[in-house]
This record gives structure tokens, C-alpha cells and sequence, in this order.
């Protein structure tokens, strides 16, 4: 794709589509300092061919050189943005979205005197509906970036029953829905969706329908219940069809998607998504949009190629103003946590302080805990533990033993332990480390997803080992056989958790009756995955490829991969109330050394525990227990390929010595 592209179009927005002369004209009302109009975008409207490409009005007002003004437009059942055009035609500010509940909101000094143009349109071509148009001198929007949402809604939900117009109590429950859902209040904004789609429905408006199946599909990702999400997000795509704006609903749909598959590490399916987001979204040539597509990308590619990420999330930041404040925090993130992993630490922190005020401003409170984690890292690196242990500590405390997300609470958990850990404080390290197991093994537990539980599985491991380092940190300073047993608990219920999980996939393959119908769907399901696949390959090996043909085939296949999700969770969820193995406790060394070891006085328990930065040796006997600390898994690795390499060499001491060891490597 052409990374320019989207910029270059929106360029062509701001400036060519800026001049009068750039659109046919229409008719020209005026309006004055300290007035409110009301008028009404009709579907019959001129339809701007330039972006965006909804139906417009046009209102003249006189202004003076350095007078400061607020262009402030609201509408209770369509989504509008503004443009202000100077006396020569020159586009000087746009919003859209950014004064809340879709509605935009320009605040500007004038440069000149002269007469201005102020375009009030739909942003696309879905839009249309009654608008009120207000210009005031000076800046109206104040210093509080939360105004009264509620207060707001019954305004306009009382105006809504009065036009009898379901239209917009569609739109003010999308709108208050989508204020509850930033600030993690589920079953408000639950509520709400569900009111919106109601009247969506009973007035026929499409778009309405569109936009809260695909803010349920949002929320149900944040949720972490991805296969309803899954389903939400597929019916949304469909929707998006019936719209004029098509493009630019289905890049927001696909975007999601990605942003889903990606979570769950599928890559693959993520790439799939994400692609055909960002070319439906040139397309559209929408700021919006793009910046949703950019800052997802910026995040997908980190890993891979920071210098990509960073250039996309640069393209988002650029173009963030006049948008929607959660699209614009969403933007600004992106390019802080671009520099972040890529060691630009002057540049992020010059973004991060700045989107914490902001965050918490707004009341968002899962970037807030983001952008404080990512503080503690951050100091962390630089060795400055007081800060490092703070700001851990303030995440923490944002977050919730019962967040259907765990990362967060884990993140800030184990980050603020390392701080502690640091200051020698071992003691508490231990209890912060035991609570985020304890939350990450609940998750596991309620997982229905494979790739989560594989993911929780190894965290957990990840944190065992932590605790093993700060164990042995207290072993090293009183020597004592309760720390190598302790050890031992916890690094048996790390292991424990994988043989449970491959127990409990075991008694889902052996259930009778109905759960042997979804077996079979799901074996259905298999075959048509790998048969696709298996038309992908070949598709890549020919010699004439066709890129629409192979990307309806990765398409299909994502969708297969969605279907399967959902089938699996059910599987799962059927199999859960008889499924009993992940509620059985893992071994204890007390129980090994009072049942087994006593039975066999003669034997020892090893229990190897491999880490990055350090391994560890437990050894258990009848009467005692020992923690070992052994070099990084990287040395012991290197170790057993050269010990390896030796036995073969005395083997078979003729032989090719070099490819005894690669093909030692390869295995």
C-alpha cells in the first residue's frame, strides 16, 4: 500500500476542497456573533463529490483580523463536521466530532478581516437530519472536557419525542453508549445499544444499525468475549453494504477485526484485515478512518519493523485535530508508544505526561493505565526505582481484581514487584507477584480461547519464575528449606496448569451426544479451513497470481477461522460445568515429600525451572529441600548443544562434526 496516499488525498481535502471555487455553488445564509440557527440537511442536498462527501450548507459571517471565535454545531440525529474557509476561499480550520456525541467544534483567531465561510455538511453521504449552527466570540469550549453528557441526552431525547423522530433516539443512545463503553461502564452502554438498535430499526436507518452493531462488536472486544465479537463484527460488514459511505464503514469494521485477531496473536488473519482496512480507507480518503487504520498498524508492525510502525503513526498523529477526543488520544498514543519501543525516550516523554492529563481528563481510564504502565517501564530503564515502583503502583490502583482484561492489573502488578524487588523489599515483591498469578490463573481458568490460554499459560510461567528470583533472593539472605519448597509450589502449578489444559482438551474430544454434533461441525470447519489454505498456497506458487482472487481466498478463510472461534467457545463452555480437571490443586513439595519421597526414601525430586535473565535447580528429598540458581537459559542452551556435539563426536569420530552440531540445533 502507498503510505502517502491516504495523507495525499486528505491534503487535497484541506487544501484544493478548501477553495469556494472547488465545489458548485449553493445557496449562502448568513449568520451573526452571539446567534443560533436551526436548519436541516436533507438527503436531496447537494452531495459534495470532494471529501467529505455528504450533503452541505453554506453560512457567510464578517469577521475582524485577531478576533478569537467559537463555530460550534450540534445535531441530534446525524453526524456533521464544519470547514471555515478566510475571505479568499482558503480553508483555515475543520472539525468533526470533537466537541462530543459526534458533534464538531471549531475554535480559531481570525487572521483577517474580511468576509468567512463557514460549510456545515454530513460527514458522507449516510447524513442528514436537523443541525443547529451557533457562533460566539471566544473560546466556549472552557477548560472542563467532560461536559454534561446526560444532561445533554435528555435534551435531546425530550426533542426527539417531540418530532417523533426515532432517527435520533437511535443516535443519542449510539452516542451515549459509546460515552459509557470509553469509560468501561458495561452494562450502561449495553443499555443504551440496545435502545439505539430499536429505534434503528423501527426507522429504518441503516447507518444507525451499522454503527451500534459495530460499537457492540468494540465493546465485546474490549470485553474479551471475542467470539460474540466476532459475530458482531460480521453482521456490521454486511450492514456497512447497504450504505452510500460503504468504504468508509467497512475500513472501520475490518479495522476492528484486526484489532481483534491481533490481541489473540493471529497474525495471520490480522494482516488479512488490517490490509483490506487500509486500501478501503484510502479509498475513502476520511481522516478519521485513517487514523484508526494507521494508529492499528503502527501497533501491529512494532514488533517487526519499527521504522513502518513509526511512519505510520506519525501519518495518524498528523492528522488527529478536529477529530473525535478518544480518535485523537487513540493517535497521539500511537506515536508515543512508536518512540517507546524504539528507544526514542526524549520523544515519548514529551507525549506521555501531556496524554495521561488528557486520559484522565476524559475519564478514560484503560489509557490512563496504559500510558502509566509504560511510565514505570520507561523509568524503569532509566534505573530510577522510585519512579519506577510510582507510577506501577498508580496503574495498579486504577485497575480491578474483577476487569475482564487482566494484562493491565498484571502488567502494573509485576512491574511495580521488579520495583520493590530492586529496593530489596522482597516481602512485598512476593505478595505483588502472587496476586498477579492468582488473576492470571483465573483467567485461564474462564478462558474459552486457545491462544489466550496459551498466552495466560505463559505468563504465569513467566511470573513463576519471577517469584523463583525473589525466593532465592530471600534464600541467598537466610538460608532457608521453606523458600526451595515454596519454590517448588509455585513452579509445580505453573506446570501443573499445562498438563490440566491438555487433560482438559482430552475430556472435550470424549463427551457423548449433543457435544459429538459440535465435534463434527467443528471437524466440518477443519477441513474447509486447510482446504482454503491449501488454495492459498497453491495460489502464491502460480506463476500468474491474481490479488483480488487471493484476497477473497484469505478472506474466506479469516471468516472460516471467526466461525471456528465461535464453535470452539461453545464447545468449551458446554464442557466446562463437567469438566472439573482445572479446579484440581497442583501438587504441593509437602505432599511430595510425605506421600512420595517417604514411600522412596532413596529418590530426589529435580524440578528444572528455565528463565532469561536466571534458571533454577529445586531439589527435593525426604528431609530436605534445595533452591539452586543456575546460569540464563541462553548459556545452558549453548551448554547442551557443545555436550551434545561431544557425545556424537566420540560416537562417531569420523564424522562431520560441524553437522552434528546444526543438525543437533535443528532439533
Amino acid at each position: 500500500m502507498k503510505l502517502g496516499q491516504g495523507l495525499w488525498r486528505f491534503g487535497l481535502f484541506i487544501a484544493a476542497c478548501g477553495m469556494l471555487s472547488c465545489h458548485p455553488s449553493s445557496p449562502e445564509r448568513s449568520i451573526h456573533l452571539g446567534e443560533r440557527y436551526e436548519a436541516h440537511l436533507k438527503e436531496s442536498d447537494l452531495i459534495r463529490t470532494e471529501l467529505p462527501r455528504g450533503p452541505q450548507h453554506r453560512w457567510g459571517f464578517d469577521g475582524q483580523a485577531g478576533q478569537k471565535i467559537t463555530i460550534a454545531a450540534e445535531s441530534y440525529d446525524s453526524d456533521t463536521y464544519l470547514r471555515l474557509l478566510d475571505p479568499k476561499g482558503r480553508q483555515i480550520a475543520w472539525a468533526a466530532d470533537n466537541g462530543w456525541f459526534f458533534n464538531p467544534r471549531i475554535v480559531v483567531t481570525l487572521p483577517a478581516t474580511g468576509r468567512y465561510m463557514v460549510i456545515v455538511g454530513g460527514a458522507n453521504a449516510d447524513q442528514s437530519g436537523a443541525y443547529w449552527l451557533s457562533l460566539t466570540d471566544g473560546d466556549q469550549v472552557g477548560t472542563d472536557l467532560s461536559p454534561d453528557p446526560l444532561a445533554y441526552y435528555r435534551r435531546g431525547i425530550e426533542w426527539a419525542e417531540q418530532e417523533t423522530n426515532q432517527r435520533a433516539v437511535s443516535w443519542l443512545n449510539l452516542a451515549m453508549g459509546k460515552y459509557f463503553r470509553e469509560r468501561r461502564q458495561w452494562e450502561r452502554a449495553e443499555e443504551h445499544y440496545a435502545r439505539s438498535l430499536v429505534a434503528a430499526e423501527q426507522a429504518g436507518f441503516w447507518y444507525g444499525q451499522w454503527a451500534v452493531t459495530l460499537e457492540r462488536g468494540t465493546m465485546l472486544t474490549q470485553r474479551m468475549r471475542f467470539d460474540q465479537a466476532v459475530g458482531e463484527l460480521q453482521r456490521a460488514r454486511e450492514l456497512s453494504k447497504k450504505l452510500r459511505a460503504a468504504d468508509q464503514a467497512e475500513a472501520a469494521v475490518l479495522t476492528q477485526l484486526g484489532d481483534l485477531y491481533c490481541y489473540i496473536q493471529r497474525e495471520d488473519l490480522a494482516d488479512v484485515y488490517y490490509r483490506n482496512a487500509s486500501r478501503q480507507a484510502e479509498r475513502s480518503g476520511l481522516p478519521s478512518v485513517l487514523v484508526r487504520v494507521y494508529s492499528s498498524l503502527c501497533k501491529f508492525l512494532i514488533g517487526r519493523d519499527k521504522e513502518k510502525a513509526v511512519e505510520y503513526a506519525q501519518k495518524a498523529y498528523a492528522l488527529r485535530d478536529g477529530l473525535d477526543p478518544e480518535l485523537s488520544l487513540t493517535a497521539t498514543y500511537a506515536l508515543a508508544y512508536a518512540y517507546l519501543m524504539s528507544d526514542r525516550f526524549e520523544e515519548w516523554l514529551k507525549l506521555a505526561t501531556g496524554i495521561r492529563r488528557t486520559a484522565q481528563g476524559l475519564g478514560y481510564r484503560d489509557r490512563e493505565i496504559a500510558i502509566l504502565v509504560d511510565m514505570s517501564m520507561v523509568y524503569g530503564r532509566l534505573n530510577n526505582v522510585e519512579e519506577l515502583i510510582r507510577f506501577a503502583r498508580e496503574a495498579a490502583e486504577l485497575t480491578s481484581p474483577d476487569d475482564e482484561d487482566p494484562n493491565p492489573r498484571r502488567m502494573a502488578l509485576q512491574m511495580q514487584a521488579s520495583g520493590e524487588m530492586l529496593r530489596g523489599n522482597h516481602e512485598a515483591a512476593l505478595e505483588l507477584c502472587a496476586n498477579a498469578l492468582r488473576i492470571t490463573e483465573e483467567a485461564w481458568a474462564r478462558e474459552p480461547i486457545a491462544e489466550l490460554r496459551q498466552r495466560y499459560l505463559s505468563q504465569s510461567k513467566a511470573i513463576c519464575t519471577q517469584i523463583l528470583r525473589i525466593l532465592n533472593a530471600l534464600n541467598t539472605r537466610h538460608r532457608n528449606s521453606d523458600y526451595a519448597r515454596q519454590a517448588f509450589d509455585f513452579a509445580e502449578r505453573s506446570r501443573s496448569r499445562v498438563l490440566l489444559d491438555e487433560l482438559a482438551k482430552a475430556d472435550v474430544t470424549s463427551q457423548p451426544d449433543g457435544d459429538a454434533q459440535l465435534l463434527e461441525q467443528e471437524c466440518g470447519l477443519l477441513e474447509r479451513i486447510s482446504a482454503v489454505g491449501r488454495q492459498i498456497a497453491l495460489a502464491h506458487t502460480g506463476s500468474n497470481v491474481n490479488p483480488a482472487e487471493l484476497d477473497q481466498l484469505e478472506e474466506q478463510r479469516a471468516w472460516l477461522v471467526g466461525q471456528r472461534m465461535q464453535l470452539e467457545t461453545k464447545i468449551h463452555r458446554l464442557a466446562a460445568g463437567r469438566n472439573k480437571s482445572a479446579q484440581l490443586p497442583p501438587l504441593t513439595a509437602e505432599q511430595v515429600q510425605r506421600k512420595f519421597l517417604a514411600a522412596y526414601p532413596n529418590a530426589a525430586i529435580l524440578f528444572y525451572q528455565p528463565g532469561i535473565q536466571e534458571s533454577f535447580l529445586i531439589v527435593l528429598t525426604r528431609e530436605g529441600a534445595h533452591l539452586i540458581t543456575l546460569p540464563k537459559w541462553s548459556t545452558i542452551n549453548k551448554a547442551i548443544a557443545e555436550w551434545q556435539a561431544q557425545i556424537r563426536r566420540q560416537l562417531n569420530p569420523s564424522g562431520d562434526t560441524a553437522h552434528e552440531v546444526q543438525a543437533y540445533g535443528r532439533i
